[in-house]
Parts: C-alpha cells; structure tokens; sequence
C-alpha cells in the first residue's frame, strides 16, 4: 500500500512527500534500499524514527551495536544533497553519536531530544492536553498556555536533566543527548530512567 501511494504522489506531483522510516534491528540492513528506492519515487526526504514500546509496553526488535553502527556510517557517508534524511529528535542517541566529533557535538539546543514538554507536546483524540502523542497522561486546562505552564507533568519532564538515570548519566554522550522519555515511562516505568536500550554505552569514543 505504501508503494501504491507513493506512485499516487509522484504522478499527481502537487504536493511534497516524505517518508517516516523506524529503525529496528530487522530493518537496517534494508536501509539503503528504501534509500533508492525514495530517490525514484520523488521523495524529498526521509526521516528516521525511533522505535517505540507497542501496545504491551515492550520494544520489538531492539537494534543492535552493530546494526546501530552500520546505520550511523551509513547517515555519515550519505550525500544530503541528492536525498536529504534527517533523524527525529526523539531519537536522540543516533543524532547525538553522528554529530560527534572530536572536540564537540552538534546535536545541542532545543531539538537535541525528546521534546515532550520542553518545546512541544499533543492532544488526544478527547481533547486532553497530553506530553506527546506517546506519553498518555492528559489533563484538562482551560488554555494550552496555562497548561504549558502549570502542569506539573510537564514541569517533571523538563527536570530530567538533572533527574537522569543510568546508563544515560554515566554515557560520554549525555550533556548531547535525551532519550526518549515515552521507552523510559513504558518499559522503566519511570520517567527519569535511563535507556537500558541504546547501544551507544557499548560503544568506545
């Protein structure tokens, strides 16, 4: 069906397309194949998303050190000028490790990671005031802006930084990098853990 609406958008050609790809362990291997085949579509961009807790609370496919690696060589060495691929916020371990260099990190600001309740947040189909659309815990304000500033949700979100559990305090890469708190509230059941998941830890600087 995605290949179908991919044919529907580049013959209609009067709006830009993307495509949103999750990365998992079963999948980067294929990467560089939905690479081309985006470029012939008429793509413009792809963007790469982190992989989130299903429906349980458990994360499928985890990827791997080496599956993490071979995908952050690949965004290295992938020209932007003939496809630009960008990887989502929340998937902040990937930018943070490509935007590494020896004496600094790009992957700063506003958009370094997570944003849930720090430069955005959701609402949910009955109208709740919600975090992100991963982070269910709505709550009714009379406006967004008194909701943006007195939720205490959102207040605890934004304390992370100084709240991070390990492995994530202990990493080379944290002053770059916050992970998503949505893996951290379903699968740590709490929203300052770290991410027992990423790989980078494993990873030598």
């Amino acid at each position: 069906m995605a290949i179908k609406a991919l044919k529907i958008l580049q013959a209609d050609q009067q709006v830009p397309y993307f495509i949103n790809w999750v990365a998992r362990n079963d999948n980067v291997e294929d990467f560089p194949n939905l690479v081309n085949l985006a470029k012939e579509a008429g793509v413009k961009g792809i963007v790469i998303l982190e992989s989130k807790p299903d429906a349980d609370y458990v994360l499928q496919a985890v990827i791997s050190k080496e599956n993490f690696l071979k995908l952050a060589q690949y965004l290295k060495q992938h020209k932007q000028s003939e496809l630009p691929i960008a990887v989502e916020p929340c998937f902040s371990p990937l930018r943070a490790y490509i935007n590494n260099y020896y004496l600094w990190n790009r992957n700063t600001g506003v958009n370094k990671g997570c944003g849930a309740g720090r430069n955005s947040m959701a609402v949910d189909v009955d109208g709740n005031l919600i975090p992100c659309r991963h982070l269910l815990y709505p709550e009714r304000y009379d406006t967004i802006e008194d909701y943006w500033w007195n939720s205490t949700v959102l207040d605890k979100l934004r304390r992370y930084e100084e709240n991070k559990g390990e492995p994530c305090r202990s990493c080379y890469l944290t002053q770059n990098c916050l992970s998503c708190r949505a893996v951290a509230d379903k699968v740590g059941k709490n929203l300052f853990s770290g991410n027992n998941y990423c790989p980078v830890g494993e990873i030598k600087k």
